[in-house]
């Protein structure tokens, strides 16, 4: 049996994509252990961070004049949590580094790193990689290391769970867009069904990343449910029931609404060409409209017998209405040219 394509490329990938993940895993637990010095602990340029704090402000204080001394400040306030922690217990999970010339970079452990500063560490226990990895593995690694911890935020875990799915689309050459659920489930070795709502995290639209990165809905079940609603005026109100408190229940009963007014295409659709280009005379939702156009319409038939049909027209039925419409355009085209 032919093996399956993944994201549509064609290559050999399926098999590649469960065995990288459980190679960032068994990596992650085989590399080098040791204890480190702080100061040669580097941030990796090509890393994106989520704080804005860095090591020298822990080191030497936060300037009054940073432009972002209120944000860095705050950073550091919600370090000392887990600073008194690793104070108390330790790290219970040694950050990882790979070598970098005289100095060591990070790939996963930032908060860890900093919050050591904050108490006066010296040295920190690290899982060290001899070079640095490519950026998939990179990106598994760091998704191994965050599947562990249960301070990281819905944004924070998506960011991490795009990076993966961009890398991977960067080293075999796909369309992102292109991916399935099936692939993520092999990708990051999760169940279908958490699959399934990260494909549609992966594609929400700005206003529902926006509630995601201010923290206001951090269940990924009802983010799931707002990516499928896809009327604006529907999904606004459902992310404000979804931020007072609302059920799974109760937003799956905004889906139920959202289906109904993208089936609402039953309504009648009138249209015309005019010197060859068609006007859309628009949708008419009020089946009563509807009827007092077409009486106002039919009264101009001049075809005896044709309007003689068209008065049987079961005036209950939308789409006997708008063909009876089309047919009485028609008619007054023809008589027009």
């Amino acid at each position: 049996m032919a093996k399956r394509k993944v994201f549509s490329i064609g290559s050999s990938l399926s098999d590649g994509l469960e065995q990288t993940f459980a190679a960032a895993q068994n990596y992650s637990n085989q590399l080098r252990i040791d204890v480190i010095p702080l100061s040669k602990i580097e941030v990796d340029p090509d890393n994106p961070r989520t704080l804005t704090i860095s090591m020298n402000d822990l080191l030497h204080g936060i300037s009054d004049n940073d432009p972002l001394l209120e944000i860095k400040t705050t950073e550091k306030e919600e370090l000392r949590s887990l600073a008194n922690s690793i104070n108390e217990h330790g790290i219970l999970n040694p950050v990882i580094v790979y070598e970098s010339n005289a100095s060591y970079r990070l790939i996963a452990g930032e908060r860890r790193t900093l919050a050591s500063i904050l108490i006066g560490k010296t040295d920190i226990q690290a899982k060290i990689i001899d070079k640095k990895p490519d950026e998939l593995k990179i990106r598994l690694l760091q998704w191994v290391e965050n599947s562990e911890r249960t301070d990281l935020s819905l944004h924070d875990r998506l960011l991490n769970f795009e990076m993966i799915v961009n890398a991977y689309a960067k080293a075999s050459n796909f369309n992102i867009n292109d991916i399935r659920p099936v692939d993520i489930s092999n990708l990051i070795g999760c169940s279908k069904p958490h699959a399934s709502n990260l494909k549609l995290l992966l594609a929400a639209d700005q206003d529902i990343r926006k509630i995601i990165a201010e923290n206001k809905i951090s269940n990924i079940e009802k983010i799931a449910i707002l990516c499928q609603i896809k009327d604006l005026n529907l999904r606004r109100k459902a992310i404000q029931d979804a931020i007072n408190g609302a059920t799974l229940v109760d937003l799956k009963k905004y889906l139920e609404i959202n289906f109904e007014i993208n089936h609402q295409h039953e309504h009648v659709m009138v249209s015309s060409y005019v010197r060859g280009k068609k006007i859309s005379l628009g949708s008419i939702n009020n089946i009563n409209a509807a009827k007092k156009i077409f009486c106002i319409l039919l009264d101009h038939v001049e075809d005896r017998m044709l309007k003689t049909n068209l008065s049987k027209v079961n005036m209950d039925n939308p789409r006997d209405i708008s063909r009876a419409l089309k047919t009485i355009i028609s008619s007054l085209e023809q008589v027009n040219d």
